[in-house]
């Protein structure tokens, strides 16, 4: 599987891990503090995070979960009933077979920084796991994770019919694996070549008992309409991450953030105004969200941050923070340092 150069999750997935770890008790505040803001929003298909903001959160859970089997503990304590529209649309699906084709088609509203892929071999099917991020043996934890999340929802749909015939694991077997036998309830296999939940083929003429065929047209709609949203907001986040490289220079002109994105300067500008906004105020978003990072290191000087920022003179740079945070550059920086603090 080839991932995308521009991996991309919803904010569903820290949002979920957030409301776990809340219900565990864990410290959670230091994790918030390395996270995008987007993962405080609602959660929503249409607010995406970088790929980092996941790595970053399997690293912290990794480190501070206090449990060598945190992925299964954040799964379990994680709620069914999550409000999303690849929730709806698989629990309104007719048979468990067109349950399978929704998750590999649509997974990736959740994240496309993983694939499950749906294979038949013999009598049994293999619903296979690959992670962009999961080679190593600090991020077994989200294999486990995504493979109980998806062992527990499909449980939900099928009820006592559901029954998994083994579980293929490609990290090596942990120390102890009680909690992985008593919530899996099947064979396992470690340092496995790939991540894999077997189940019978006979599961996949299994009715759903949620199933709307109505609703499921409508969600099969909207689904379409969601994937040329999604789409198009990841070429405005090229184009702003193309505007915070140049800012430096002091020259970011439309045609040249267009030709980055192989687009032409009046499609992007059609495709910015799509996505409720336009070329200047893509650059004043960038500009801010800039100011902000540099502001926070305190070993540079105001006249630098203006500079990094794109500005001909400092006194520029003042009166846009103003504009911006109604306060000085000297006055945002001892604010997001009390922040800090």
């Amino acid at each position: 599987m080839k991932f995308s150069p521009s991996l991309s999750s919803s904010n569903i997935i820290v949002n979920m891990l957030i409301e776990s770890s809340k219900k565990l008790n864990l410290p959670i505040e230091s994790l918030l503090a390395l996270l995008p803001n987007e993962s405080r929003q609602s959660a929503s298909e249409k607010v995406r995070l970088p790929l980092d903001a996941i790595t970053t959160a399997w690293q912290w859970f990794t480190e501070h979960g206090q449990d060598e089997n945190i992925g299964l503990r954040l799964a379990d304590a994680t709620p069914l009933t999550s409000q999303t529209m690849l929730t709806y649309l698989v629990m309104s699906c007719k048979t468990f077979e067109d349950v399978m084709d929704a998750i590999v088609k649509y997974q990736w509203f959740i994240c496309d920084s993983s694939a499950i892929s749906v294979k038949k071999v013999a009598q049994e099917c293999h619903m296979e796991f690959e992670f962009s991020v999961c080679t190593n043996q600090e991020f077994r934890h989200q294999a486990e994770y995504a493979m109980l999340l998806i062992h527990h929802w499909l449980q939900d749909l099928l009820g006592r019919a559901w029954h998994i015939k083994e579980v293929n694991f490609t990290h090596p077997e942990p120390d102890d694996i009680t909690m992985h036998k008593a919530l899996f309830d099947s064979k396992l296999k470690f340092s496995a070549q790939k991540n894999v939940l077997k189940f019978d083929t006979s599961l996949l003429s299994h009715s759903i008992r949620y199933a709307n065929e109505e609703l499921n047209s409508i969600l099969q709609a909207q689904a379409k309409s969601l994937k040329s949203y999604i789409a198009q907001r990841e070429v405005v986040v090229a184009a702003g991450q193309f505007i915070k490289a140049q800012l430096s220079s002091g020259h970011v002109v439309l045609e040249d953030v267009a030709q980055h994105c192989q687009l032409s300067a009046r499609q992007l500008k059609d495709l910015l105004e799509q996505q409720g906004t336009n070329f200047r105020e893509l650059v004043e978003q960038e500009k801010i969200a800039l100011a902000q990072n540099l502001l926070a290191d305190n070993e540079l000087s105001i006249a630098q941050v203006s500079d990094a920022c794109g500005f001909a003179e400092p006194s520029i740079f003042n009166r846009a923070v103003k504009r911006w945070f109604a306060v000085t550059p000297s006055q945002l920086r001892q604010r997001l340092k009390e922040e800090v603090c």
